[in-house]
């Protein structure tokens, strides 16, 4: 539905734009031409009317001549001082006065076709007519005359007998200086048919073109469009239940890129669901286990007081595991939930060590080894977060260590950083499992078998120390121990304190 609709509005809008592009050109080309047109039109005219202007001394020497077979003798008055063009046989002669027509043509005939009467100019006077000693014609536009006579230039067009007749009148001074009109006229037949045919034309082609282009942007952008459909198509199969489907991804355009970065965004997102599936699952795993040994207590207590005091003793312990769990689960939640959840504060060193100490057995506190600076270093950072990050390392150092061995705990500053390092002397760890053990739930078998301990102390050390801007490691091998370190920044500059 989307996709399609999309499609519309590309193609509707492609149509749309060629089409106003084309109506603009053609629009802008058409009156371009028509007005050129018309220019050459009106020079014609003025060429014409030019003719009647030229002094009597460059025009018509004795005898008017006739362009045609019609040459009438010039006027009376001396010398003709314009040349008559008449249109045929029987055309009017020239003007050097109001001398007769060329050959006495035939005026009744011409006076009813003014157009061509027109068309090599006549001289109106001031009532209006065209005279000559045989008769007069009547202008061709009565208006254009008086405009003229009155001593400004006129055109228009006027309809004679249904045609479009462009006509231009211009100021003359006849031999006695009486104001005239000179009226030259040119029928506009052809150029209407001109407009005509190229409106047609245009009326035509636009449409078609706009068509050719719609189809032609539907089909692009069905083409286009398809990958996209492809994505939504398998998109639509992904669910909370499978997100192991991705999209499809063809070639290496925008549409690809696009692909790839949402199925890195599934990818992080399968992993995030598979992490808080195993996450519910372990948790509950080991909620069962102290939960079982309390039922189990509690089902058979014994009647004897020895018997009842172990089945409490079991009950504590199991309860008290169980809060342990909770607390830890509680620790891993606000850190998920996202920043705030941490308290910064300025501080030193040696009060997050001392808070970390107070947090373990007095008897497993006599087992350590504390190394620290003799100048204090400044630390910001959340003391109970740090110190349970710390007291987690020390803890798990001294389960894992022979009962008389030492756990040595130091601190450095390098640089920037404060780095605090916690050695034991225990088992150590396989490189196979270095890569995991500071995942939720992630038990070295060997190393933990039979140990109650859920497996989220070192995850919990990680969350915290990475809230805080910095980072942990273990080195182990065998048989050597393992040292964990932890690298802070002095000063966490982009941490705010929580509520």
């Amino acid at each position: 539905m989307i996709q399609g609709s999309f499609r519309l509005r590309l193609t509707l809008w492609t149509a749309g734009i060629l089409g106003v592009s084309l109506i603009g050109f053609t629009s802008a080309l058409f009156f371009t031409q028509r007005e050129r047109l018309r220019g050459d039109i009106d020079r014609d005219m003025r060429g014409m009317v030019g003719r009647f202007m030229r002094p009597p001394g460059r025009q018509g020497q004795g005898p008017g001549q006739g362009e045609g077979p019609g040459q009438g003798p010039g006027g009376p008055g001396g010398p003709g001082f314009g040349m008559g063009r008449g249109p045929g046989p029987d055309g009017p002669g020239g003007f050097g006065g109001p001398g007769p027509i060329g050959r006495q043509g035939n005026l009744a005939r011409l006076s009813a076709d003014p157009i061509r009467f027109y068309r090599d100019g006549q001289v109106v006077q001031a009532n209006g007519f065209a005279e000559f000693p045989d008769g007069k014609v009547a202008a061709i536009s009565p208006e254009g005359a008086k405009v003229a006579i009155a001593g400004r230039e006129d055109v228009r067009v006027v309809q004679v007998d249904g045609m479009s007749v462009r006509v231009l009148s211009v100021p003359f001074k006849d031999q006695e200086g009486q104001a005239a009109a000179i009226q030259v006229a040119r029928g506009l037949r052809d150029f209407e048919f001109w407009e005509r045919s190229q409106a047609t034309t245009v009326a035509l082609f636009v449409p078609i073109a706009c068509l050719v282009a719609g189809l032609g942007a539907w089909l692009l952008a069905t083409r286009g469009l398809r990958p996209v459909q492809e994505m939504a198509d398998a998109a639509g199969q992904i669910s909370g239940r499978n997100l192991s489907g991705r999209l499809p991804i063809r070639g290496q355009d925008e549409l690809a890129g696009l692909g790839s970065k949402f199925n890195e965004v599934l990818d992080r997102l399968e992993d995030a669901f598979d992490r808080q599936r195993q996450f519910t699952a372990d948790a509950s795993h080991e909620l069962r286990t102290p939960l079982t040994r309390i039922r189990l207590a509690a089902s058979e207590p014994g009647s004897e007081p020895e018997q009842l005091r172990a089945a409490l003793r079991v009950c504590g312990q199991s309860a008290e595991s169980m809060t342990r769990l909770v607390e830890q689960l509680l620790v891993l939640s606000r850190a998920d939930s996202g920043r705030g959840w941490l308290k910064i504060v300025p501080t030193d060193v040696p009060t997050v060590v001392i808070r970390a100490l107070e947090r373990l057995p007095i008897a497993s506190a006599d087992r350590i080894d504390c190394v620290l600076p003799e100048e204090a270093i400044a630390l910001d950072c959340d003391i109970d977060a740090l110190a349970r990050a710390i007291s987690n390392l020390l803890d798990n150092a001294l389960r894992y260590s022979p009962d008389s061995a030492r756990v040595e705990l130091a601190v450095c500053e390098v640089s920037e950083e404060v780095e605090i390092s916690v050695r034991d002397l225990g088992p150590g760890i396989a490189e196979k499992d270095l890569p995991h053990l500071f995942e939720r739930f992630y038990r070295v078998d060997e190393a933990r078998s039979g140990s109650t301990n859920a497996g989220l102390g070192l995850s919990i050390v990680q969350t915290i120390v990475s809230a805080h801007g910095g980072t942990a490691s273990v080195e182990s091998k065998l048989g050597q121990g393992s040292r964990f370190l932890l690298k802070l920044p002095k000063a966490n500059k982009f941490l705010t304190s929580g509520p």
